[in-house]
């Protein structure tokens, strides 16, 4: 997820302003996504975060590329992130962002209007594109519960 371009930059300065506090400016940024990115199902194939931003419309993965590139373009630190996630009585393949505060990675889910993730959300990958969708298998997972500060 690339950074340079300038309608990226500006629209994350936009959104973030003087907001110095990682989290609370990676918090704007969700925020934002989530208001302005309608989700819509069946979106299969990877789309760049400028596409996204043109048709104003995507899936979690599309919601979490967004994301990471406008928290990325004003010096966050940011990952992708994929699992799955339980609502309506089922599970789902899910993807959202982490962000590093400095001492851990913090969940941000832009689909979402929480500004936290929920027990619902099971990380299964993260990193890189690669790395966070096509490595979604559960061989050699593992199961950490991070309880609230």
């Amino acid at each position: 997820v690339s950074v340079n371009d300038p309608e990226i930059v500006k629209l994350a300065k936009e959104i973030v302003g003087n907001e110095n506090n990682v989290v609370k400016a990676a918090e704007l940024i969700r925020r934002k996504v989530n208001r302005m990115i309608l989700t819509i199902a069946g979106i299969v194939f990877f789309r760049d975060s400028t596409e996204i931003l043109e048709t104003k419309e995507g899936v979690c993965r599309d919601h979490a590329i967004l994301s990471a590139r406008l928290m990325r373009s004003v010096g966050i630190p940011t990952r992708l992130a994929s699992g799955i996630v339980h609502m309506q009585g089922r599970f789902f393949y899910h993807a959202w962002v982490e962000v590093y505060d400095g001492k851990r990675w913090v969940g941000f889910d832009s689909t979402r209007t929480q500004p936290v993730l929920s027990v619902t959300h099971i990380k299964i990958a993260s990193g890189s594109i690669s790395e966070t969708f096509t490595s979604f298998l559960l061989d050699g997972a593992t199961i950490e519960v991070v309880g609230e500060e």
